[in-house]
């Protein structure tokens, strides 16, 4: 009776040589702790199942470290109920934004990863513990950017397609081209939550020490590091306000 295992409430499918979720998987209407590390979840793809309303209810507990995780998909802060979460020892080289939307957000492990930037939304949580060890950012000088970009023809495109769609309650039937619409689209901006307007800044700029973001930091160093946080802001406008 497959209908069983929508009543799980703790998953482990660690060490099973995973590359792929089906979008069925967000259907459990009560998991609370789900396990994939140690899979091959190195697609940015197949992450789709992040958007069923169910378990962005109910997932307080995920797992996804030692994957070879080279990019992660924004769906993931779509978790609303998510209080730890731990992407340890992946190849992540960034964040994508939006993680400001986990508010009950308390543990994350970034450790092991690829990391120069942490994003912006990350100062409005109230996280409990954060491990940054390992990582670029701790040990490398930070490299303070402010730059004014103008955006692609395929960035430009999907922005438009992407407002289009959300004003119209349009989504597609092929998964991967919702996620590559997402993907590709221009950031949002942070000051004032819209996708940006063209052209847009892009920064990295060192907002507030590491120490205000979480009661406990967990660095390789014994001195406080200094962490920049990567944002997007509408220009001229939200950037010069």
């Amino acid at each position: 009776n497959n209908t069983r295992w929508l009543n799980l409430t703790d998953v482990n499918i660690s060490n099973s040589k995973i590359d792929v979720l089906p979008r069925k998987f967000g259907a459990f209407q009560y998991l609370r702790r789900l396990n994939l590390s140690h899979n091959c979840l190195s697609q940015y793809s197949g992450w789709i199942w992040l958007k069923e309303a169910s378990i962005k209810k109910t997932l307080r507990f995920l797992d996804i470290s030692n994957n070879s995780l080279l990019e992660i998909s924004e769906y993931i802060w779509d978790l609303n109920a998510l209080v730890e979460l731990k992407m340890s020892h992946n190849i992540l080289r960034y964040l994508p934004q939006g993680i400001e939307k986990v508010r009950n957000l308390s543990i994350l492990d970034l450790s092991h990863n690829m990391l120069m930037y942490l994003p912006i939304g990350i100062v409005k949580l109230q996280l409990q513990t954060i491990d940054i060890s390992m990582n670029p950012l701790v040990v490398s000088p930070p490299i303070w950017i402010n730059e004014i970009i103008f955006p692609s023809l395929i960035q430009y495109s999907a922005k438009i397609l992407h407002q289009y769609c959300r004003d119209k309650h349009i989504f597609f039937r092929y998964d991967q081209f919702n996620e590559y619409i997402s993907r590709k689209k221009i950031g949002n901006c942070f000051f004032c939550g819209n996708i940006c307007t063209s052209p847009y800044v892009y920064a990295a700029q060192p907002v507030l020490p590491i120490f205000e973001i979480a009661a406990t930091v967990i660095r390789e160093t014994s001195e406080m590091p200094v962490v920049l946080y990567e944002y997007y802001s509408c220009y001229p406008i939200c950037n010069d306000n």
